[in-house]
């Protein structure tokens, strides 16, 4: 997992390499939890639960961050969402919590997640 900061919003970034087109099986219960607790917009739900869904180890992963993102930046819509690099060939799944704090501010929050 990489962190990156940019401007007031703390990106958490987990990369893989571009994946086959798979069919997306029926949500399981962590999944479900996932996309109560972060902000998915309707138009990336099926990329986000396909990717999850390609990439189990993320679940747990996530599932965990939900209380360090409440205890670094509070109760804070946190977004989740599915980025596609073509020159690269890889997708690259992103949660950020836009908040209202300086760089400094927001580096130092970003430097409590560890």
């Amino acid at each position: 997992m990489e962190m990156k900061a940019k401007g007031r919003v703390i990106r958490i970034v987990r990369s893989k390499e571009t994946l086959a087109e798979t069919a997306v099986a029926p949500k399981s219960a962590d999944i479900e939890n996932i996309f109560k607790f972060y902000k998915i917009e309707p138009d990336q739900g099926k990329d986000v639960e396909r990717f999850l869904a390609a990439n189990t180890d993320l679940i747990p992963i996530l599932i965990e961050a939900e209380s360090q993102l409440i205890r670094v930046f509070g109760k804070v819509p946190i977004s989740l969402r599915l980025e596609t690099d073509p020159d690269e060939g890889f997708e690259e799944l992103v949660a950020s919590a836009k908040i209202n704090k300086t760089p400094e501010e927001s580096l130092a929050l970003r430097a409590q997640l560890g």
